[in-house]
């Protein structure tokens, strides 16, 4: 019997259904033949007479959902790029918690209607991409790269190719992914497992944030050494170490703490997302701290030979200062970017044992005769070590109120400027 308006109007209805409930949707229909006739030249698109609907599902795995959430709380944006119709589209975006509204998705034929420069002004707000075309992939991966994004695009089929290769970081499903794919491919999976890329993306950022922290360690250290050096020189001052304790100074604090530091397992839960190993946020926790140390153990050291301490003492004092200082910042460096409130100190059990190595060898270097002999250092009585332990554990305390009022002052700087800018 002929369609009519009517029962087209169900069929697009309970099409929209299916699709609504995220499934794939196919429509069946049959044209009888005759025998006799020659069925290669007929055209068999013609004339046809519906059967039904048939709808699948390829439902999402049950733990994407998290992933897609953990993606969101690692500063990540997934972006769904699909063949299937819309409706389907947004129906499983919602179930994995992507931002699913009839606003957040474009159309293939949509895509077809923007310029490049369109596409740009609209990419970053857009979340779904259904009804897509290979050249359709392409060209949004192109387009969030020219908003300044750092792309990662996953796929398997042939199809994906050409916006892998061009993407920043092009994956490949190990098991379900074409030769083609993988060959494309910056990276691929040996599980094919969304959160898989997670457990990149969490590594990458151990290993930034591990050299962060190494680096701001080494360089807060020695900048307090040439402060102390220098500024002794340029106020009249003796010289407060002597060159054989500057290089034990640097083994104590440069070998085995850092050397920990750089291998951190880091926090797996919540991670800050960097793009530079060195910034101004780091450049001044450096100099901050490095001055605070600096000055402190420059200010001991005077102060000892003010009192009438012998130099050997004195050096001693500026010495022991130091390291002192460098060890424990240890500790601050290891806790950088963490949110952690309770410490797992198991964690920390080869950071321990570092620390107390350089302690221990930092003691022998001043209270066993032939070492004390051989790096020029003295016994340091008991007193001693009370304004020692005082400004090296006082390092860190101190920097975080005048780091806090440097960030207010730097923000309130970029405010003015952000408003001068704005009235012109």
């Amino acid at each position: 019997m002929p369609l009519s308006e009517e029962q087209k109007q169900h069929i697009a209805q309970q099409n929209e259904k299916f699709s609504a409930a995220a499934l794939r949707v196919l429509a069946f229909a049959y044209r009888p033949l005759d025998e006799s006739a020659d069925n290669e030249s007929i055209d068999d698109e013609h004339d046809l007479i519906y059967v039904g609907l048939a709808g699948m599902m390829d439902p999402p795995k049950p733990e994407v959902e998290q992933n897609i959430q953990e993606a969101f709380a690692l500063g990540l944006k997934p972006v769904m790029i699909t063949g299937d119709h819309p409706i389907t589209a947004i129906a499983i975006a919602k179930q994995l918690g992507i931002n699913s509204d009839a606003q957040s998705v474009v159309t293939g034929h949509e895509l077809d209607r923007l310029s490049d420069e369109e596409l740009s002004q609209i990419v970053e707000q857009v979340s779904i991409f259904a009804r897509v075309t290979p050249e359709h992939k392409l060209r949004i991966v192109t387009a969030l790269q020219k908003r300044g994004q750092i792309v990662a695009m996953t796929g398997d089929g042939v199809n994906d190719t050409p916006a892998i290769k061009q993407a920043n970081v092009g994956i490949a499903m190990g098991r379900t992914g074409t030769e083609v794919t993988k060959e494309t491919a910056d990276m691929v999976l040996t599980e094919d497992h969304f959160g898989t890329i997670l457990e990149g993306v969490k590594e990458g950022r151990t290993i930034i944030g591990n050299i962060r922290k190494a680096l701001g360690c080494l360089l807060t250290g020695n900048l307090a050494e040439i402060i102390v050096t220098s500024v002794a020189v340029m106020v009249g001052l003796p010289i407060p170490l002597v060159p054989i304790q500057i290089l034990l100074m640097n083994l104590l604090t440069d070998a085995l703490p850092a050397m920990v530091l750089a291998v951190n397992p880091g926090q797996k839960t919540k991670q800050q997302k960097r793009t530079d190993f060195i910034d101004k946020d780091l450049y001044r926790k450096v100099i901050t701290r490095g001055v605070l140390l600096g000055l402190g153990s420059l200010g001991l050291f005077a102060a000892s030979l003010a009192v009438g301490a012998p130099m050997p003492v004195a050096q001693s004092v500026a010495f022991a200062t130091l390291v002192a200082g460098q060890l424990i910042q240890t500790f601050s460096w290891r806790q950088e970017g963490s949110e952690e409130t309770v410490r797992d100190w198991t964690k920390d059990r080869f950071l321990i044992g570092a620390l107390c190595i350089s302690w221990l060898a930092l003691l022998g270097a001043l209270y066993i005769p032939p070492l004390a002999g051989f790096f020029h250092t003295a016994r340091l009585p008991l007193k001693y070590w009370i304004p020692i332990l005082g400004v090296a554990g006082s390092v860190s305390l101190l920097s975080k109120p005048i780091l806090t009022l440097i960030s207010k002052n730097q923000t309130s700087e970029d405010d003015s400027a952000n408003h001068i800018y704005a009235a012109a």
